[in-house]
């Protein structure tokens, strides 16, 4: 641009080099605005769309190895909460980073639920918990430092183990093993008595339970002894309060057999095992000697905690690992108290005194003795 003769200014002129320089300078700055503006553009329209597609769960099992937990989370109550709304700490960038590292791929990741997620919907002033007998003051719970998650860990996907495909009456199709098969809001009680085990908190029935009164026959003075007999009487009423396991406690059904039902459900429910797997005290120092009598007069009470042998008259596991055979390995024939004096000599004394000691011979022979 230059003046003219007239005092003008000439707007078509190129004004030469320098011009020329200007006008490079202003498209460069020019096109690099525009390219900023489409990177910034197609930037933005990633971050919108991510975000949209983070909020549906479908979106993320296209990607995650998740497809049973995905599975779990449609069958439960948070099935209208998105991943998102739980999992708040998910970064666009940071995923990208480990995908792009392979640090997901080689580690474990591990996924945690802060505190504040939950209490979007749910508040931590709750105390009547469903089915309504249950009395849970939450915000207690929180001033001791128990995190949401430390109880209501299933809630959101189950007891994920697998997926399977299941038959049930009104629903088929794949499901998945562990709670979801009942009710994953259902906290089982053994969750609870990691704590209420009568030294970190009380273990009262009542602290939890508002209906949950303990009937006459446990206010006995022989409880601790006698309950077996009890549960001969109706051992479903035992599985009713102490099958901590809420899907076991659904399904458990006795078989009408009498102590075998008994003897099963001891040694398969942690209450039972808990205490059973403890020397009680009617088993005193020289037990092993004196034992007999009370083995003869209910055997069946014995074989609660103990198996005649290794194979047992249950399938489930016995509390104790001491069985019958491991002394008893040599029954006597009928005619042994005529024959035994031949029997026992220098050879075999060992073998007897492995189960009888001199009382046992004193408390014979002098019978004998007397009677002569």
């Amino acid at each position: 641009m230059k003046q003219s003769d007239q005092g003008q200014w000439d707007y078509t002129a190129d004004g030469g080099e320098g011009g020329k320089q200007r006008r490079k300078r202003r498209s460069k700055r020019v096109g690099l605005l525009i390219l900023c503006l489409v990177v910034c553009g197609i930037l933005l329209t990633g971050i919108y769309k991510y975000n949209a597609a983070s909020h549906n769960p479908e979106f993320c099992v296209s990607c995650h190895e998740m497809q049973a937990s995905y599975d779990a989370w449609k069958t439960t109550s948070h099935s209208r909460a998105n991943c998102v709304d739980c999992h708040t700490n998910i970064s666009l960038a940071n995923f990208a980073y480990k995908h792009f590292m392979g640090v997901n791929r080689v580690n474990t990741l591990q996924v945690s639920v802060a505190d504040t997620s939950c209490l979007k919907c749910h508040s931590d002033a709750r105390v009547i918990t469903p089915p309504q007998d249950l009395l849970v003051p939450h915000n207690l719970h929180v001033q001791m430092g128990l995190s949401c998650t430390q109880c209501h860990r299933t809630v959101a996907h189950g007891q994920v183990v697998k997926a399977v495909t299941v038959n049930l009456p009104g629903q088929s199709g794949p499901l998945l093993q562990g709670e979801n098969l009942f009710d994953p809001n259902r906290i089982p009680m053994d969750g609870c008595m990691k704590c209420h085990n009568g030294s970190m908190a009380t273990s009262n029935c009542n602290a939890c339970h508002a209906d949950k009164t303990p009937p006459a026959s446990h206010k006995t003075a022989n409880f601790a002894t006698a309950h077996g007999y009890v549960a001969l009487g109706n051992v479903a009423a035992c599985n009713s309060c102490h099958q901590y396991d809420a899907s076991l406690q659904l399904q458990y059904k006795p078989q009408g057999n009498g102590w075998t039902d008994v003897q099963s459900f001891a040694r398969k429910t942690d209450f039972c095992v808990e205490c059973h797997s403890k020397r009680p005290s009617t088993h005193r120092s020289f037990y092993t000697v004196s034992h007999g009598p009370a083995a003869t007069a209910n055997i069946n009470a014995c074989l609660t905690c103990h198996n005649y042998d290794e194979k047992g008259k249950v399938p489930e596991k016995p509390a104790s690992s001491v069985t019958c055979a491991q002394c008893h390995y040599n029954q006597h024939p009928t005619d042994w108290l005529q024959i035994h004096p031949k029997q026992v000599n220098k050879d075999n004394q060992a073998k007897c005194f492995a189960c009888h000691d001199a009382s046992s011979c004193n408390d014979c022979h002098n019978k004998t003795f007397r009677a002569r």
